[in-house]
């Protein structure tokens, strides 16, 4: 994985107790995902979680395997790394129901949400503006490649009609 892109990335995951990674429902290659957060845990041997959320109990089992697979690479007896699933459509809910002081947000460009009724933004300025905590986005370079070139649309606009 790079480095991250400036002096103030770097100075958050030192200084972060825990990292919280969220895991969107999109297609990525779960494995390379989970090197990336293992270098980046073993920095000062944090504490990680990952973290999804969903209001279809029928991506459960889909969303489990998924946090499982990463799971299975980044697990290592020097840091703790734990699995949570959230059941509800807000993810700016989700991160808060876990958060704690001295935790960073682990999160990707491409993760959006919607926003009021018809438009999306990203993931990190819902955070940012909603919750004020801080935030890492994984560089795009180092976002983990999507599975297919298919764009797939998240179960929760699935049912948007």
């Amino acid at each position: 994985m790079e480095n991250p892109k400036s002096e103030e990335e770097n100075w958050l995951i030192r200084a972060a107790k825990r990292l919280v990674v969220l895991v969107p429902d999109l297609d990525l290659d779960e494995t390379s995902l989970g090197r990336q957060i293992w270098n980046l845990a073993l920095t000062g041997q944090k504490s990680v979680v990952l973290l999804s959320a969903t209001q279809n109990i029928d991506e459960d089992l889909r969303i489990i395997q998924r946090l499982t697979q990463i799971y299975a690479v980044a697990n290592d007896p020097r840091f703790r790394l734990e699995t949570i699933v959230k059941y509800q459509f807000n993810w700016v809910k989700a991160i808060k129901s876990v958060y704690k002081q001295g935790d960073l947000i682990l999160c990707f460009e491409t993760h959006m949400i919607p926003y009021r009724i018809f438009w999306r933004q990203p993931i990190k300025s819902a955070i940012t503006n909603n919750l004020k905590i801080p935030v890492y986005v994984f560089p795009k370079s180092a976002e983990p490649a999507l599975k297919n070139k298919s764009k797939r649309i998240p179960a929760q606009e699935r049912n948007v009609i």
